[in-house]
């Protein structure tokens, strides 16, 4: 989606977090948040899978591919300097009138995409071997 599509996605969004938010947890400017966060973007993609109609792969295969094809594209977009994150509200899923899909279609999310003014920040990601466990036999040592 570009464009007037974005503007029309953040009034969706906007209005269903409104019409599905109780009057004491309702926040504006989680309102006013939703309205904009859209047109700041140059695109969203909509995380969209078909499912094998034959079913040759189980469906938990599918689902892992469409994750690894958006850490795909974040990994392109940080390469690029673009930003980039995947938000699921659950009020874009099975909206004709927002995302038009085919039957045997499920949107799992938007990726947001565009340009932002954030600084690098250095991350610490600590010793792999801190993190991974391998599973030997019994004759060798760990």
């Amino acid at each position: 989606m570009q464009g007037s599509k974005l503007e029309e996605l953040g009034d969706f969004l906007a209005d269903q977090y409104k019409a599905q938010t109780d009057e004491k947890k309702f926040k504006e400017r989680k309102y006013k948040d939703k309205k904009k966060k859209a047109a700041q973007s140059a695109a969203v993609i909509a995380i969209v899978m078909k499912r094998d109609s034959n079913e040759s792969v189980p469906e938990w295969e599918e689902l892992a591919a469409v994750a690894a094809a958006v850490q795909n594209m974040w990994i392109s977009a940080h390469a690029n300097g673009l930003g980039g994150y995947w938000s699921s509200p659950s009020s874009i899923v099975g909206r004709p009138e927002v995302l038009p899909l085919e039957e045997d279609e499920h949107c799992y999310g938007l990726f947001y995409l565009g340009k932002h003014q954030m600084p690098e920040v250095p991350r610490e990601r600590g010793d792999i071997r801190e993190k991974v466990r391998w599973l030997k036999e019994k004759s060798e040592s760990a």
